[in-house]
């Protein structure tokens, strides 16, 4: 049998090796609409460090391996010394003594040692599942809120540009009516036009304080501002 050491949790880098990659591929390639903010893979490296659930799947695995070490100690040799020096004067005559004893035993089979090794094995295999899961699961989440963001930002930006063109439109239309180039009717049209684009911009920014409020909830150190 191979021994393995994984106390490190190396299924944390096996199994998020291929997300990383294409978290890596969505930050250089253009994706990213604030220049000023996170790349999806700094985001995800984030939550990877603070992220509760994870944190405590891998705890789990971790205690899971310290049991699954002592199962396997118990299928081991047991080796256990011994020794005695003595001093002592019978007629007149100094004599010493010295003992020294090595005991190894290892028995042929142990139902009991190897029983609870494979149960040992069965709930590391578990917990690793378990540990896999919270960061495919971690995976998701992450991209899920980060790429709301993202378009929360980008809708709020053109709600932002469409305000300003039908303002400047409003703005044109009354000046038009005051020398008689445009009728009222334009112009309420207009500052209908524009009202209306006041509102998309107050929804688009309370969605984008959604957005963000569910970054935070996911304890992510990514801020995007408006």
């Amino acid at each position: 049998m191979k021994k393995q050491n994984r106390s490190k949790s190396p299924m944390l880098w096996r199994s998020t090796l291929k997300p990383l990659a294409l978290a890596l591929a969505l930050g250089s390639s253009g994706v990213l609409a604030n220049p000023g903010a996170s790349g999806l893979l700094d985001v995800y490296q984030m939550a990877l460090l603070q992220d509760a659930k994870l944190a405590q799947a891998r705890a789990q695995y971790d205690a899971n391996q310290q049991l699954l070490q002592q199962a396997k100690g118990a299928l081991l040799p047991n080796i256990s010394a011994s020794g005695s020096y003595t001093v002592g004067d019978i007629d007149y005559t100094d004599r010493t003594s010295t003992n020294v004893g090595v005991n190894l035993t290892q028995p042929l089979y142990n139902r009991a040692a190897w029983s609870g090794y494979e149960q040992a094995k069965s709930v590391v295999q578990q917990a690793d599942y378990t540990f896999k899961s919270a960061e495919q699961d971690l995976i998701v989440r992450t991209t899920d809120v980060y790429f709301k963001v993202l378009l929360a930002q980008e809708d709020l930006n053109l709600a932002l540009a469409q305000e300003a063109a039908d303002k400047i439109q409003w703005e044109r239309a009354e000046a038009s009516a005051e020398v008689g180039l445009a009728s009222l009717t334009d112009v309420l049209q207009a500052k209908s036009s524009y009202d209306l684009s006041r509102s998309n911009r107050i929804n688009a920014e309370n969605a984008l304080d959604v957005a963000n409020e569910s970054l935070l909830k996911l304890r992510l150190s990514v801020h995007y501002h408006r």
